[in-house]
């Protein structure tokens, strides 16, 4: 049975707006359509209709553009957007919750660009083990100047917890050493 003709002319579908009829091809429908970054394609009716496809090649695959798709690097800046901007993550209550943002200019369609140009690549420490992304300020935002790749062991120090027992440790040991001195 062939599809039904159905005008689309208008609509949107993704990022694709229907311009017009184009043509018909073995019993099946295309129309011209417009891309939201202007490049213009012939697309199929039925792929428009049941949402295989959302917009041009260009659009759909942005993160491809820098060839760190699948690299630690990257990983690290997708996880780091996540727990600070998706309400669903596991960790924004510690995050996100907690009001840490991911600076502007590490946002958006050139966010990577940005945090590769001030971060780097993520480098491996003495034993080739991966760095991770670390906070300086763990109650600041992930911005320049407050994040720095870490090792496991800088990680553990940085912790608030860990901040607080060295507090305590260090109270303990200095009333051991009053005590003592007492005692003389």
């Amino acid at each position: 049975m062939l599809p039904k003709f159905r005008d689309l002319s208008g609509r949107r579908f993704g990022k694709w707006r229907v311009l017009r009829f184009h043509d018909r091809r073995s019993g099946h429908y295309r129309w011209l359509c417009r891309c939201r970054c202007g490049a213009e394609h012939v697309v199929w009716q039925h792929s428009l209709l049941e949402g295989r496809s959302k917009g041009c090649k260009a659009c759909r695959e942005p993160h491809r553009k820098h060839g760190f798709f699948g690299t630690p690097t990257y990983t690290s800046y997708l996880h780091m957007l996540n727990r600070c901007t998706n309400r669903r993550s596991k960790d924004w209550p510690k995050y996100g919750g907690r009001g840490i943002k991911v600076c502007k200019r590490w946002q958006g369609p050139n966010g990577f660009a940005n945090f590769l140009a001030d971060m780097g690549v993520r480098p491996r420490d003495y034993r080739g083990r991966l760095k991770t992304l670390d906070r300086i300020d763990n109650d600041g935002d992930y911005e320049p100047g407050n994040v720095r790749w870490a090792t496991a062991l800088q990680q553990r120090r940085n912790q608030a917890r860990s901040r607080e027992l060295n507090v305590l440790k260090m109270l303990n040991r200095w009333e051991e050493v009053k005590r003592r001195r007492l005692a003389r």
